[in-house]
């Protein structure tokens, strides 16, 4: 049987791209292994795109200075985010269609008591799935393979992490995954590279012109579910 597998950094309450890869998968990894990205537009693991407005806008968590070697331990700063982050969403998505019935879901990923980005990211995922009735198969990096200071990077890694699921194709992403992934280290590995066909689904946000990648809560507010 063939077992297609995603990997991907575990993100704060990602777009609806990302969901998309965990429904086409048999299998979707977190990548927890790896190093935070905290620049540029690639900063996405902790942060995450909503309308603020009629304008989309970050909500982020401050991550502790502790010279984490791995986003698995990294540390979310205690403070006084969380209640601004549900005061902003509360206060922007007030008119959203369907925010008094995912409200209790917002509080409930919010309040998540871990301050572990990964844990805290991941239970936000994995809440969503829940709600929306999906039952994927999410596994960690961390747990699939050991971490050594030499260990291969980039399309060596995800070779390595298919190989360790006895998985024969990849879902890669449809952007960046194309300039940077190896595709004949993965032939040689014979496993499929499969880029995502997800087109972004237009939705009514509001009676604003539509904004894509938000984060899913901005469908789930909109939608009530996820958008075909």
């Amino acid at each position: 049987m063939s077992v297609a597998c995603a990997i991907h950094q575990p993100n704060f309450l990602p777009w609806l791209g990302y969901f998309y890869k965990i429904r086409q998968s048999d299998v979707f990894v977190f990548l927890d292994s790896v190093p935070l990205s905290t620049g540029g537009a690639s900063a996405i693991t902790h942060r995450t795109r909503v309308l603020l407005g009629s304008q989309p806008g970050f909500l982020s968590l401050p991550i502790k200075k502790t010279g984490a070697k791995q986003i698995k331990e990294e540390e979310i700063l205690a403070g006084n985010h969380t209640e601004k982050h549900l005061k902003s969403l509360a206060q922007h998505y007030a008119r959203a269609p369907f925010k008094r019935q995912i409200w209790p879901l917002v509080e409930t990923i919010f309040h998540y008591p871990s301050m572990n980005l990964a844990d805290f990211n991941i239970n936000g995922i994995e809440s969503v799935c829940s709600a929306l009735g999906w039952e994927p198969k999410l596994v960690r990096s961390s747990d699939l393979i050991e971490n050594t200071p030499n260990r291969p990077q980039k399309s060596e890694l995800l070779i390595e992490l298919c190989k360790s699921l006895g998985a024969s194709r990849y879902l890669a992403g449809s952007g960046g995954s194309r300039q940077y992934l190896d595709l004949e280290a993965f032939r040689r590995a014979d496993i499929e590279v499969v880029f995502s066909p997800f087109v972004h689904p237009v939705y009514p946000q509001f009676r604003n012109p539509f904004v894509p990648g938000l984060s899913v809560l901005d469908a789930l507010m909109h939608v009530g579910s996820f958008p075909e």
